[in-house]
């Protein structure tokens, strides 16, 4: 790794030597400080001034060193009414907010010739020169934003002021120098993203790989040479001639789900009977990652909805609508809430993975789907629930189909795993560039 010819103490913690020839000041000697507009969602337009509010500079769209599309909104002229809140190229718009440490520090950089407005909850940093690259790289620094760590208070959120980023150290090279690290940063991390992209996109592919053969072998089967008859269902088509079909309700014990607790989340504890919620069910199995509890006694008050063994948990609310998971798991003590169905199947009737295979498979992700036109956006009721249409072979058809899908599905989940390791170095390896050369650790020009 080259480095500079020599080096002195920049006086900053954080930073610690810098090459010689490079400066350190505070942040507000830099520039200046103004806030964005003030207005809310309720005021925002398909057409008018652009603005860059909160939500858009921590979306994961922003990585802090250019102003994409995707993260411009727009106001009435009447709103956007101040120049002080106008964001030029060079400027900065920082979140005045986080929900998380980690988004302390959050930033856009406005990289083009077109103005946008600071909107609710920013912080406008403004600066007389019109390419701050250097810096939009520098700010993406975890070592820079543990200057905005260790100083912001609060505790569900985090608020970052201008006083604490004018607080801020900041590194500066010659401008020459800055704009050839930017250039060189620019070169660099573009070649790195098209490979995190295309990595990004096989893990689509898989996705939609994953879903064709489940699909697949739960509506037409695996052996061959069996005759066919139509369905009667559009979505699901031909199936095998020696196949059933039924709605779920025929097959199974229960559908139902449970309740938020008396108190809601001021009840969870640390430990005790897990309280699985839409978040933790996922169709590859249940995230505990993350997962609440809620004492013995308040699990007593609800054992209707205890979850057994061999139950298929669907999301029944919101954005994860259709997710499934199945519990196979004897031992497990746990409970839902009402965003969460529990569906008990008659074994005798059904296998549980089948049945959990059918609902994650295109077919009934369709049905679901269909569910969501009118008035019941985003949510499935029970009896929508109770009338989807399950293709059912004979019970042994059924075990042999699951042995089948679960083989193919390991290795897919082989090569998932490949793709985010890879990814994970990827984006490992751009951070850590990325620090090493705006910190002048590694000299490239």
């Amino acid at each position: 790794m080259k480095q500079y010819d020599s080096y002195k103490d920049s006086g900053v913690e954080w930073i610690g030597k810098i090459p010689s020839h490079w400066e350190s000041m505070p942040l507000k000697r830099y520039g200046k400080f103004n806030k964005g507009l003030s207005f809310t969602k309720a005021d925002l337009i398909s057409e008018g001034k652009p603005v860059v509010s909160y939500g858009q500079v921590h979306s994961k769209l922003n990585k802090g060193t250019s102003l994409r599309n995707e993260l411009i909104r727009f106001v009435p002229d009447s709103i956007a009414n101040s120049e002080a809140s106008l964001v030029k190229k060079g400027d900065f718009i920082f979140a005045d907010t986080s929900e998380d440490l980690d988004g302390s520090g959050n930033v856009v950089y406005n990289d083009t010739s077109d103005n946008v407005y600071g909107g609710y909850h920013t912080v406008l940093f403004q600066t007389k020169n019109n390419d701050n690259k250097y810096l939009a790289y520098l700010f993406t620094t975890d070592c820079w934003r543990s200057q905005i760590r260790s100083r912001v208070g609060g505790v569900k959120v985090y608020s970052i002021t201008q006083y604490i980023l004018g607080l801020s150290s900041i590194i500066l090279p010659p401008l020459a120098e800055q704009k050839n690290i930017a250039l060189y940063l620019d070169e660099q991390t573009s070649r790195i993203d098209n490979i995190i992209y295309a990595r990004e996109n096989k893990i689509k592919l898989l996705e939609e790989l994953r879903t064709a053969i489940i699909s697949k072998a739960v509506t037409k089967g695996i052996r061959k040479n069996v005759e066919f008859k139509d369905s009667g269902i559009e979505w699901i088509g031909r199936i095998p001639k020696h196949w059933e079909k039924c709605p779920l309700k025929w097959l199974v014990k229960r559908i139902g789900s449970g309740k938020t607790p008396l108190g809601g989340a001021e009840v969870y504890t640390s430990e005790g009977i897990m309280f699985i919620r839409s978040q933790n069910v996922y169709n590859e199995g249940l995230l505990t990652e993350n997962i609440a509890y809620i004492p013995e006694i308040i699990h007593r008050q609800m054992l209707y909805s205890e979850v057994k063994h061999n139950d298929i948990l669907l999301n029944i609310t919101g954005g994860s609508i259709g997710r499934a998971c199945l519990i196979q798991d004897g031992a497990i003590k746990a409970n839902v809430n009402q965003h969460v169905c529990e569906i008990r199947p008659i074994v005798e009737k059904i296998y549980p993975q089948f049945l959990h295979y059918t609902i994650i498979s295109s077919h009934i992700q369709n049905e679901i789907r269909a569910c969501q036109t009118g008035g019941n956006r985003d949510e499935l009721n029970f009896e929508q629930i109770s009338n989807f249409i399950i293709p059912l072979p004979p019970i042994d058809e059924q075990i042999k189909i699951c042995s089948l899908i679960f083989g193919e599905l390991q290795r897919i989940s082989k090569m998932f795993k490949e793709c985010n390791d890879e990814i994970a170095l990827l984006k490992e390896y751009r951070s850590s560039l990325i620090t090493e050369v705006v910190t002048g650790k590694r000299k490239v020009i």
